[in-house]
């Protein structure tokens, strides 16, 4: 049974390194601008909520209000710091290395919910 379990982890761990390195050399997909200009606006609303400003009549407005932004508190700091670590890597923009830098985290989100998956349909179903 040990053996199973550094099979499996090191399995992971493996996977994990592979995916990571992965993830921030492809490419940009075509909605990650509109992605990040729903983060924009809303953190300008949010901005404008405690600041006392105009800016959550611009989310009022928005098309896409409604879109939730739960991964940007997740991705952002993710971005912020591997923008430019990201940017030199692919030689792109800094608003490429931005976008890139995003797919890191979701990686990460992605193999941790495996993970969890794994570990219910082992308890479920052995």
């Amino acid at each position: 049974m040990i053996k199973n379990k550094k099979i499996i982890i090191s399995f992971f761990l493996i996977y994990i390194i592979i995916g990571s390195t992965l993830s921030i050399l492809n490419g940009v997909s075509h909605d990650q601008y509109h992605e990040q200009l729903n983060w924009d606006i809303n953190f300008q609303a949010i901005k404008g909520i405690i600041y006392g400003l105009n800016n959550y009549d611009i989310l009022k407005n928005y098309i896409d209000r409604y879109h939730g932004i739960a991964f940007h508190f997740i991705s952002q700091p993710f971005q912020l710091i591997l923008a430019n670590f990201v940017s030199e890597i692919n030689q792109a923009t800094n608003i490429g290395g931005i976008y890139i830098s995003r797919h890191f985290p979701n990686f990460i989100i992605f193999s941790i919910s495996g993970i969890f998956f794994f570990l219910i349909c082992k308890n479920q179903f052995f």
